[in-house]
C-alpha cells in the first residue's frame, strides 16, 4: 500500500525531465544522483537527467521568447 501511495504520489509531482548545468556537475556525480534517487522514488517515476550547456539552452529560450512575441505581436514589457 505505501508503496502504491509513493509511486503514485511520485508521478503526480515528478517532472517529466531535470536538466543539471554540465559546468557545475561531473557525468559521475549525475550517475551517483539518479542512484540515490531510486532508493527513494521508483525507477519508472524517475525524471530523465540530463547534464546540459546552460548557456545553448538559454540563447534557444530566448529566440523562442522572441519568436513567440513576433507571432502573437506581443509587445516586450
Amino acid at each position: 500500500m505505501v508503496g502504491r501511495l509513493s509511486a503514485t504520489f511520485a508521478a503526480i509531482i515528478n517532472p517529466d525531465a531535470i536538466m543539471w548545468c554540465e559546468h557545475d556537475l561531473l557525468p559521475s556525480t549525475l550517475i551517483s544522483i539518479k542512484e540515490r534517487a531510486s532508493t527513494y522514488v521508483p525507477e519508472p517515476h524517475l525524471p530523465e537527467m540530463q547534464l546540459r550547456d546552460w548557456e545553448q539552452d538559454y540563447i534557444a529560450g530566448l529566440k523562442r521568447l522572441a519568436l513567440d512575441m513576433m507571432i502573437s505581436d506581443t509587445r516586450a514589457v
